[in-house]
């Protein structure tokens, strides 16, 4: 391979053909004496025809060479002329010559003399993000984001239909490449410039969800919080709700738990809240689909929907079906009714919707799922701290009383538990504390108390969930005097004292708790066992 020699330029050709580490140096040296300029000025047209060199060392010396002499305004004239071969080598069969000229062309970018001639180039660049090579696609979309941090390109970007092919990454089969364009159009999704482009991507984007791949559905899912973390998009993706209720009822696998998680989220921001709301009847009524994973999902979306004040009131309609899951044959529908029944508890309109079911979830601690009795039992105790539920709460009080002599010893517990926890609001005390004895004996029986000799078998307990905390038992002792049940708790904290050294951080620090409260009695219990 031969080069024809370039008058006073013989020095900086025969560094094209070294280390990239050496050639730099011995440029900066020229380009700072004066003398050395109009020389290097008129070999610039052939450093430019390098950059088309059968050896790809030369091509990628050859662009960084340009990357240093444009730092030099005396010289971006003549280097104007290499933006057509720059872009030619964003396609270069050497990744090191393709990143070469990227960041070339991302240098030249900062200069105001190369603005026109890359707004001209910028149709070819976007071309990048649909070309075949995996690799190519990626670096094109980087190079589109690096651009775009010139406020002068970014009108070129978007007129180039740049938005719309990253938003084509998302359905790439290639996982890093999903990634890029999800990262990309989150990076450019703040510039001002782009909102256009971003607007008529939406609809690209929300067809994504209802795609069979489920990566492609989370990038699109991930893309819309992105961008509704943008003041002025929020607009146009509540307008995209409904599309998204729709996607509720779809029997792609996946597709509506995709669709009721990013409901979920978007619920969380209150501009586009008022579209969720206006959709609620429609969500409402997919609890009736023949479809039961549809129901499941739905179903939980309201109770995540409800955690929002601004839309409980519009999930009246619910409350009917909330109570006929209390029933449900399916236990994870009886679950569902007690929590949602327990967050549109919150709404102060549904007193007299969700009063009158408060036997109904009281009677869910007879249930023969350990998961759905503690459903009810949390129901009831949240429910009771509203003032408006508390005499329908005592006349429940009996119910659960009763429980305590059923035959299954996990509904007997659930209803001591659910008890002990009603008795720390005075307004319930009187009509709890005749059941206390019988409650003392269940909570020291070996299904409970006696299970704190051994370690694990608590900790297992506490990490089924089967024990709220150490304090259910201890707070009896602020509720009712401690004399009545001084010989159970003393039995039991030598357990508690064992449980300070477990693995387990909730276990130790429940312990810890415990025994800080039993020492407020000081000499009714013995703590230095």
């Amino acid at each position: 391979m031969a080069h024809s020699a370039v008058p006073g330029l013989s020095t900086v050709t025969s560094q094209f053909q070294r280390n990239d580490s050496k050639q730099g140096g011995r440029v900066d040296e020229l380009k700072q004496a004066a003398e050395f300029r109009d020389p290097i000025g008129s070999g610039i047209p052939q450093i430019i025809a390098l950059l088309g060199d059968s050896n790809p060392l030369v091509r990628k010396a050859a662009a960084n060479s340009l990357a240093q002499l444009s730092e030099q305004v005396d010289f971006r004239r003549s280097i104007r002329l290499a933006i057509p071969h720059i872009i030619t080598l964003l396609n270069d069969k050497d990744k090191e010559v393709r990143h070469a000229s990227s960041r070339l062309l991302v240098k030249l970018s900062k200069h105001a003399e190369f603005l026109e001639p890359i707004q001209g180039a910028m149709p070819q660049i976007v071309e990048l993000l649909s070309n075949s090579d995996k690799s190519t696609r990626t670096a094109g979309a980087s190079l589109v984001v690096n651009l775009s941090k010139q406020a002068d390109l970014r009108a070129s970007i978007g007129s180039a239909n740049a938005i719309s092919e990253i938003v084509a990454l998302f359905g790439d089969t290639n996982k890093s490449l999903r990634q890029a364009g999800t990262e990309s159009l989150a990076k450019l999704s703040g510039q001002p410039e782009l909102r256009g482009p971003f607007l008529n991507a939406i609809p690209q984007i929300v067809e994504l969800l209802s795609h069979s791949n489920k990566d492609i559905r989370i990038a699109g899912s991930h893309s819309l919080t992105n961008l509704s973390k943008q003041a002025d998009l929020e607009g146009p993706i509540a307008n995209a709700v409904p599309q998204m209720v729709v996607l509720l009822n779809s029997r792609t696998n996946g597709v509506s738990q995709t669709a009721a998680d990013l409901l979920a989220t978007l619920s969380k921001l209150v501009a586009i809240q008022t579209s969720i709301q206006a959709s609620v009847p429609q969500i409402i009524a997919l609890l009736d689909d023949m479809d039961i994973d549809v129901r499941k999902t739905v179903a939980k979306l309201l109770i995540r929907l409800a955690e929002e004040v601004g839309l409980q009131e519009s999930m009246n309609p619910a409350i009917p079906k909330c109570v006929a899951f209390l029933s449900d044959k399916d236990k994870e529908f009886r679950q569902i009714g007690a929590h949602l029944l327990m967050k549109l508890s919150e709404c102060a309109k549904f007193q007299a919707s969700i009063g009158p079911t408060i036997p109904q979830i009281g009677a869910l601690l007879g249930d023969i799922s350990w998961s759905v009795r503690q459903a009810g039992a949390l129901a009831l105790v949240k429910i009771s701290e509203r003032p408006e539920y508390q005499e329908a709460i005592r006349t429940a009080i009996p119910q659960i009383i009763d429980f305590l002599n059923n035959s299954e010893n996990g509904v007997r517990l659930a209803a001591a538990e659910s008890l002990v926890q009603l008795s720390e609001l005075t307004e319930f005390r009187e009509y709890i504390e005749p059941a206390m004895p019988q409650i003392v004996v269940l909570l020291s029986s070996s299904s409970w108390f006696a299970r704190l000799g051994n370690e694990s078998s608590v900790s297992t307990l506490l990490h089924q969930g089967k024990i709220a905390n150490f304090l259910l038992w201890t707070s009896l002792i602020n509720v009712f005097p401690p004399a009545q049940f001084q010989e159970q708790i003393q039995r039991a904290i030598p357990g508690i004292i064992a449980l300070l050294g477990d693995k387990d951080k909730e276990v130790r620090q429940g312990a810890a708790e415990s025994l800080a409260t039993l020492s407020e009695h000081g000499g009714q219990f013995n703590l230095l066992i």
